[in-house]
């Protein structure tokens, strides 16, 4: 099999507001604090919170404040989650961790802009409320819920004895799920959890698997992975990709 890629050109913007600051009396600007900032703002047509929006710092920070359930959940199995500081890669780490669907994915992809992947982005992590079952749509579990097992991310690739490549979120607990067999440990993703099938407890899909601890030293003593082709993410408030990409452009 033989494939074409195209690798897209990255653009990365400047700051808005440093086009209108007068260049030669920047060695007097002692701190770009949030006064000096919307006294270049004054300068133009258009109010600070406007330039804002488009703000790489401002961005990250944002996002950052959102996502600070996983790393308050990563100290409690006691290590530190790597959340990239880099826009670029903070962009494509989101697009990867987050549960939502494929063709969404490619989306994101095809912006060629870390600000504008990062403003769908922060748009997606301010309405997301809770995973469901792709198939039939009850409730799963919260996003508060997701927590690493590992220090890249939730979310990690793995591949079964057969070949088949899983997409899986760590959650610390779900809902509306059934666990089925005897917890075994062979071939086991995580070492020293033994893991058991998991399925939807209305419509019976596959969604995962409930690992559960061997030893007493482990921590979290259990945890769920889920199949990220088995889950969607549920909104509040209406929302579609191309209203995003609206908004970004």
């Amino acid at each position: 099999m033989t494939a074409t890629v195209e690798i897209l050109p990255e653009v990365r913007l400047n700051n808005s507001l440093d086009e209108i600051r007068i260049q030669s009396i920047n060695r007097y600007r002692r701190t770009h604090s949030l006064r000096c900032r919307k006294k270049d703002a004054m300068l133009t047509h258009w109010p600070l919170w406007v330039y804002e929006q488009y703000d790489v710092k401002q961005l990250i920070n944002k996002i950052k404040n959102r996502l600070n359930f996983l790393e308050e959940e990563s100290q409690a199995v006691r290590f530190k989650i790597n959340v990239p500081d880099d826009p670029t890669e903070l962009s494509f780490w989101i697009a990867y961790n987050l549960p939502i669907k494929e063709h969404d994915v490619k989306f994101l992809l095809t912006l060629n802009s870390p600000i504008q992947r990062l403003r769908v982005e922060l748009s997606l992590l301010q309405k997301m409320e809770v995973l469901c079952c792709k198939h039939c749509r009850v409730q799963i579990g919260s996003h508060k819920d997701v927590f690493s097992m590992s220090v890249e991310g939730p979310q990690g690739t793995y591949v079964n004895p057969g070949g088949y490549i899983h997409e899986t979120l760590t959650l610390y607990q779900v809902e509306s799920v059934i666990v089925f067999g005897t917890p075994s440990t062979d071939f086991s993703w995580f070492p020293g959890y033994a893991w058991s099938l998991a399925k939807c407890e209305r419509c019976h899909i596959h969604l995962g698997w409930k690992f559960t601890a061997t030893s007493n030293k482990l921590m979290p003593k259990q945890f769920w992975g889920l199949c990220r082709s088995s889950l969607t993410i549920e909104l509040g408030g209406f929302y579609s990709m191309e209203e995003e990409n609206n908004l970004v452009f």
